[in-house]
């Protein structure tokens, strides 16, 4: 008899990364069934310019057999009306004890089935407190990216290498260098306290990048990508608020959703960036990607070289220097489990089969 997940899907961004496990766990013979909940439920209005569950339905539903959706406030309003008894093992594409999944997770502890987390980020889940927020509240084992988060939690018995899963298609991608990719964190005109990232994108921060003078100096387009947020549904505002601060000589772009960010990192012949689990993207192909100290939670990134504070000459310095240089080979190595050879997938189905 095939063995049976239940793998729950709850925010895009964050569980992108291990969603290319599931045809890969249905080619090891388990049978998987699917619980979307919060903003991977159709019961949201998508606050995006392009709703990204379409996506994933199209290229994971085959491989599902039954899908269970528990609304966007999940089991904290429903009642948990799964049968958990049939599953073998729970995925979870987050570490975050929310949703109402503890619900969930005291009742598959009676059951004697373990729940495996996914660590939420760049920022998040690098340390101790996140690991302990999450541990036996809504998962027994995690899985984090490599060897750096293994240092961090100073604990290895409960945590899964997995690398970055969404990556290893990476290889596939040629380069095209088309275009420099600035990704936006926190726009100045949302006020948002969060002391780990002080910066917020404004008309001095973008000056601060010196766009205009890259694009003169390589004759590239600009694309800015901003982040889809769920607490901010308003796309035009913040679309006209770039368009406010952005110098208008400069030849440039504004994105949120897009059909394949792949495709996005791939084409960048640059990446000027907060500190974001996208960019290790651009990072393992080796493209320029230099991140701004302070315009996002350092986690992963602390030990980067190319974290840079925001200045037009440290930014141009830093370009430079990865121009002359190979990519950042330890750095990968050390983060990403599988990250150098894009074989994050297979080491993850590994561990998850050794639990099974």
């Amino acid at each position: 008899m095939n063995k049976k997940v239940l793998f729950i899907a709850s925010v895009y961004r964050v569980g992108e990364r291990i969603y290319p496990i599931i045809p890969k766990l249905k080619e090891k013979l388990v049978d998987i069934d699917l619980l979307r909940i919060n903003e991977m439920s159709f019961e949201m209005s998508w606050y995006g310019t392009i709703d990204p569950r379409i996506s994933f339905t199209s290229l994971y539903s085959k491989y599902i057999d039954i899908t269970f959706d528990a609304g966007f406030n999940g089991f904290k309003s429903k009642n948990l009306d799964i049968d958990l008894s049939k599953y073998d093992i729970i995925i979870y594409d987050d570490s975050r004890a929310r949703y109402g999944l503890n619900k969930l997770y005291e009742e598959a502890s009676k059951l004697d089935i373990p729940m495996l987390g996914s660590i939420h980020g760049g920022g998040r889940g690098y340390g101790s407190k996140d690991y302990n927020d999450g541990y036996k509240k809504v998962f027994d084992y995690l899985m984090v990216f490599g060897n750096m988060d293994i240092d961090a939690h100073h604990i290895d018995d409960k945590l899964i290498k997995m690398g970055i899963p969404a990556n290893d298609i990476l290889k596939t991608y040629d380069k095209s260098e088309s275009h420099i990719l600035c990704v936006t964190n926190f726009l100045a005109n949302h006020w948002v306290k969060l002391d780990s990232c002080p910066l917020r994108v404004d008309e001095k921060y973008v000056r601060n990048l010196g766009l205009v003078e890259l694009q003169s100096e390589f004759n590239k387009k600009v694309i800015f990508k901003i982040k889809t947020r769920k607490d901010n549904p308003n796309v035009n505002e913040d679309i006209d608020y770039m368009r406010s601060i952005v110098n208008p000589y400069l030849d440039y772009e504004i994105v949120m959703d897009v059909e394949d960010d792949n495709l996005l990192m791939s084409d960048s012949f640059i990446v000027i960036s907060p500190p974001s689990t996208l960019t290790f993207k651009s990072i393992q192909q080796g493209i320029p990607t230099v991140l701004i100290n302070k315009a996002g939670v350092l986690g992963h990134f602390r030990d980067y070289k190319g974290l840079v504070d925001l200045n037009t000459q440290q930014i141009f310095d830093e370009v430079e220097r990865q121009y002359q240089s190979e990519k950042e080979f330890d750095f990968i190595e050390n983060t990403i489990e599988g990250g150098l050879d894009f074989t994050s997938t297979d080491k993850c189905i590994n561990e998850i089969m050794s639990i099974l």
